[in-house]
Formats: structure tokens, sequence, C-alpha cells
């Protein structure tokens, strides 16, 4: 499956890559990375991570970091949807956006 960003996950990312750099700048290549790597992880198994209490939306975790990759998969258009990058401490989706 391809994958596809939404408009808002891509303002998440950029959001949380450009704290990371201004507060560590040394780990922001490295969460980028890991983020990178995880989505396309969904390539090959778009049902990866665990259902959320929203209908259809899946979070996958970024594995060493404290993110959550939120995703939809969309079985017509053969893609995979990210929605939303989030920290942990930060509430869960509440929609598809």
């Amino acid at each position: 499956m391809k994958v596809r960003w939404s408009d808002h996950a891509v303002q998440e990312l950029d959001a949380i890559l450009s704290y990371i750099a201004a507060h560590q700048p040394s780990a922001s290549a490295g969460v980028a990375r890991r983020i990178q790597d995880r989505v396309r992880l969904l390539e090959q198994f778009p049902l990866a991570g665990h259902k959320t209490d929203v209908e259809n939306v899946r979070a996958l975790s970024v594995v060493r970091y404290p993110f959550v990759i939120f995703h939809v998969v969309d079985d017509v258009a053969d893609e995979v949807v990210i929605v939303s990058i989030r920290h942990t401490a930060r509430r869960e989706i509440t929609s598809a956006d």
C-alpha cells in the first residue's frame, strides 16, 4: 500500500521536529528517521498498531520515542493515510481529522 500524509499530519510533524531542533538539535534527525521508519512499516503492514476508540483509526507507537502515529487504512484507494502524529502526553485523536 502507498502512504499518504494528511496536511494536518504534515503540520504536526513539522511542529514536532522544529521543537526538537530548537531544544535538542542533535536529536531531531534521529526522531525524524525513526518516524519515517515506522511509516514505511505501514506500507507493508497497514494494520500495524492497535485500534483506537475512533472508528477506523489505528495507532502505531514510535518505539524509543514518545510519539504515536494515527492512521486510517483505505482499502479502496489502496493507501494508508497518516492523519496525526502526537506526543504520548497529549490526548488521543478524537476524529479522523
